[in-house]
């Protein structure tokens, strides 16, 4: 036996109904992608979403110098970076067995030096004696015979340039952080701890000194000047758009499309600034986005 159907169940969806259903479609879809991590990633590469930055320019610091032409923390490279244009360099220090401060990333001479052992029980003269053969830009090729550079030297030919200097202790052994932010009082300085004790000795001894740490410390030293965070996973725009402390951000990976991407993003969402790896890169992309905010700027004045 045949059922009939009612001429209204037979009946197709009117136009309007048709737009109805597909605008319900599109915002469930819409609303499922900006709560997805794929949203955050499209906003990354494209910029879609991301406001416009109000704030001064970021500031472009080299990564442990030039490390694009030369060794990480070698003089060589940090010079580089200078006379390249950086806004500021970073690089890490530690203390020898002799209480010098020398410019090297790593708690041991292992991976970049032929030295071995831990910095920190080396003397003068053994740190002195090894040479560079390793580490993030090296190249056998092009840069026999380099050295550890001492801080005091790296100091000394930076002193005819107006860089900021970022000082990271953080992989320091037992660093005498009160002598250290002593000896950089009245530079432009930004020394990098490892934790809130560091902080309090540097404010206590030179509280001119600017003091950075990771995020994560933000509830245990409320009196601490910046975050240095990853550009990736801490200085997103949840985190930065409206916190009360400025945002220094590296990434910590060598992508270079992955960084110019996060160098976008945090210029628009008004990161303080930059440590790159690409220097020259980024002093390009940063000349561009210079010059579409001091175009912005020129409208606005020009309407008000």
């Amino acid at each position: 036996m045949q059922v009939a159907v009612a001429p209204a169940m037979m009946r197709p969806m009117d136009r309007r109904t048709r737009v109805r259903a597909a605008i319900v479609v599109l915002a469930i879809a819409l609303t499922a992608l900006l709560a997805s991590p794929a949203w955050e990633q499209l906003q990354l590469r494209t910029g879609i979403g991301l406001p416009e930055r109000s704030r001064p320019p970021m500031l472009i610091i080299a990564h442990r110098g030039d490390v694009q032409r030369f060794p990480e923390n070698t003089l060589e490279g940090i010079v580089a970076a200078a006379d390249v244009g950086a806004d500021g360099i970073e690089f890490d220090v530690h203390q020898s067995a002799d209480g010098t401060w020398w410019v090297i990333h790593d708690s041991t001479l292992d991976r970049t030096t032929t030295g071995s052992g831990p910095v920190h029980l080396a003397t003068d003269a053994e740190i002195a004696a090894a040479r560079i053969d390793g580490g993030i830009g090296f190249d056998s090729a092009r840069h026999h015979g380099l050295r550890v550079p001492r801080l005091e030297a790296v100091l000394g030919a930076l002193d005819r340039y107006a860089v900021r200097i970022h000082l990271d202790l953080q992989h320091a052994v037992s660093p005498d952080a009160g002598a250290l932010a002593t000896r950089m009082a009245g530079r432009d300085v930004a020394i990098q701890c490892r934790d809130p004790a560091q902080v309090r000795e540097v404010e206590s001894r030179a509280p001119g000194v600017t003091t950075l740490v990771r995020p994560f410390r933000r509830d245990a030293e409320p009196d601490v000047d910046g975050w240095l965070a990853d550009a990736r996973l801490e200085a997103t725009p949840d985190a930065v758009l409206g916190a009360a402390l400025p945002y220094v951000a590296y990434l910590n990976i060598a992508d270079t499309e992955l960084e110019e991407a996060l160098l976008r993003r945090s210029w628009a969402i008004g990161v303080d600034s930059f440590l790159t790896r690409q220097l020259a890169q980024a002093l390009v992309i940063r000349s561009g986005l210079s010059a579409g905010l001091e175009v912005l700027g020129g409208a606005l004045q020009h309407r008000s």
